[in-house]
């Protein structure tokens, strides 16, 4: 497996798989794709809203340093040179316990935000189910809105709307940010826009509502509830050091990519193997464990770093619990999988072999 394909299975592969089962879920459920995407956009957004909450936090207490040191920052870069600079201000830096890397916090939202959009737009673009689907307006989710037909050609709207959202929403979120900071937001809004303007209208639907929902977020924080200012920095207990966490998430990467895939694979290789192009079924098992090892370990450890001391040790108790399960549960509880494939009708009434998931003749 090349390195890039490696990369994509174990970053993006799990949200993608993500946003399959629960448009799958919604899809069942309502039977529209229009209130699918709602839905999915719904889920997803209220799953990453912890993720994002700790994220502006992280951000404000970085913002709130670089202010608090800026001055100081600033006289050293006036007053030396060289060498002699550098190591002052490395100084300076250790003395209020900050470090140059510490300025990443920043874009931290916006490093959160690539990976699900990458997820959105690979799934969503590529959906055959939309094409040809109507939604209230929108005659096709699987193709370009062109809601404003002109005697030329037509224009897509909804990007449009999309962009103004996304601005309205930074413009409450960067209240009392930098000129630069704005500047940036403006920027990628643009980007977004010229990288979604010809796309699916469904994609364009779904982040037009993930922006909705950020605009309503935005403005929730901007109301000064009095019970936040009492929880604010209330919260002294000292976190786990996540050891226990991460053990707990590579078991189970282990056991749902490596394990079980692996008793599949020995109980029907045939069904893996493509007579016209021969490839090693191992690669199925290469894939199922970066997918594994991205869901349980990078993405449940994103969550987990970002969460409070609270939720850490509630997570840790959790995936624990599930790691010692699904061991106990693969050593002595699991069987023969047998064939995946539906057997012909010819051979319905004759029982497969056990373990080995091939049938038996007569």
């Amino acid at each position: 497996m090349a390195f890039g394909k490696a990369l994509y299975q174990l970053l993006i592969g799990p949200l993608e798989l993500l946003f399959e089962t629960v448009f799958s879920l919604a899809y069942r459920a309502t039977g529209n794709e229009g209130l699918s995407i709602l839905l999915l956009s719904l889920a997803v957004n209220l799953l990453v809203l912890p993720l994002y909450r700790r994220a502006d936090a992280l951000q404000a207490e970085q913002r709130d340093t670089e202010a608090r040191l800026r001055p100081w920052v600033s006289h050293i870069k006036k007053t030396f040179r060289g060498d002699e600079r550098f190591m002052m201000l490395q100084t300076y830096y250790r003395q209020n316990g900050y470090k140059p890397t510490d300025s990443l916090k920043g874009a931290l939202p916006l490093l959160l935000e690539v990976p699900f959009f990458i997820a959105a737009y690979r799934f969503l673009s590529g959906l055959p189910l939309l094409s040809g689907a109507a939604f209230g307006p929108l005659r096709d989710l699987g193709a370009p809105d062109a809601l404003l037909s002109l005697s030329r050609g037509s224009v897509n709207l909804l990007p449009v709307l999309m962009t103004v959202i996304n601005l309205l929403s930074a413009a409450l979120y960067l209240k009392g940010f930098s000129l630069k900071s704005k500047l940036q937001t403006v920027g990628m809004a643009l980007v977004f826009l010229v990288l979604l303007y010809s796309s699916p209208s469904g994609l364009v639907f779904y982040w037009t509502l993930n922006n909705v929902f950020s605009l309503f977020k935005n403005i929730v924080a901007r109301i000064p509830f009095p019970a936040r200012r009492k929880r604010s920095g209330s919260e002294t207990d000292a976190a786990p050091d996540g050891k226990l966490f991460f053990c707990s998430a590579l078991v189970l990467a282990l056991l749902a990519g490596v394990m079980v895939p692996a008793s599949v694979l020995r109980a029907s290789p045939a069904e893996f193997v493509d007579i016209l192009e021969y490839r090693s079924p191992l690669r199925f098992l290469v894939s199922s464990a970066l997918l594994s090892l991205g869901f349980f370990v990078v993405w449940l450890g994103v969550f987990y770093r970002l969460s409070s001391a609270r939720s850490k040790r509630a997570a840790e108790w959790a995936v624990t619990a599930a790691a010692v399960a699904g061991t106990v549960n693969c050593l002595f509880f699991s069987g023969g999988y047998g064939n995946l494939s539906r057997p012909p009708s010819s051979l319905t009434n004759i029982p497969p072999s056990r373990g080995t998931g091939s049938f038996s003749t007569p």
